[in-house]
């Protein structure tokens, strides 16, 4: 196919993506949280650790993500806290707080939802939900025994969000672009329990990435990509 009309194309379409990305110039267009939403990522990045458990005292705590460490702008990321006990006598867990690794002012993730699962008075599990303003910390008193099987399950979930979206530029890449963006995000948790010193767990290790494409023009580089690969080999 000629170059100009390689050319063409491209321009057309890009001019399509722009249209969507605004939602002008389409009837019903989608915006652009929509457009991002629906590209989806399905995989998980092997290269992030996406669970990691630690020992305090007589109880183990795991940290773990559910689902995908990596996700597009208005995908969710869900991490889990678990402390359970492997021995010994049973403990109360009074306190625990996440604190996730916010760059850029916290524009990267922002609460959506959370939920506390635990052993009540009667021996039944129960499951309460938690405000988007306050998934992070929890506070009260739940039993943990390894006799019982006790658990204390803390649940949080967050929705990416880019800072880059639009066509303003973004720092080059060097190399082939990875597939997500290399500066992951780490995470801290602490639980107080009784009998046993505060558990300070920071960092975790377990890592999460929002995935961008690397082109200075992103989200039109699906559109430019292969364009820019053509030309550069004409």
């Amino acid at each position: 196919m000629p170059l100009a009309t390689l050319t063409r194309l491209a321009a057309a379409a890009a001019t399509a993506t722009v249209l969507l990305l605004t939602g002008t110039g389409v009837a019903g267009a989608a915006g652009s949280a929509d457009l991002l939403n629906g590209l989806g990522s399905t995989v998980n990045n092997p290269d992030l650790t996406a669970t990691a458990t630690k020992a305090h005292g007589n109880l183990s705590v795991t940290r773990e993500i559910i689902g995908k460490n990596t996700g597009h702008a208005g995908e969710t990321l869900t991490y889990r806290t678990t402390v359970s006990a492997a021995d010994g006598p049973a403990r109360n867990v009074t306190r625990i707080k996440e604190l996730i690794e916010k760059p850029h002012n916290g524009t990267y993730l922002t609460e959506v939802s959370g939920k506390l699962t635990y052993t009540d008075a009667t021996g039944a599990r129960v499951t309460d939900a938690l405000r988007p303003s306050g998934i992070g910390t929890v506070t009260g008193s739940w039993p943990v025994d390894a006799a019982t099987g006790a658990t204390v399950v803390h649940e949080t979930t967050y929705q990416w969000n880019d800072p880059n979206v639009g066509l303003g530029p973004k720092p080059p890449c060097s190399g082939e672009c990875p597939p997500v963006d290399p500066a992951a995000l780490n995470s801290s948790v602490s639980v107080d329990v009784t009998g046993l010193a505060t558990l300070d767990w920071n960092p975790t290790g377990v890592l999460a990435s929002c995935t961008f494409d690397c082109s200075n023009l992103w989200p039109l580089a699906p559109v430019l990509g292969p364009f820019s690969m053509l030309t550069s080999q004409s």
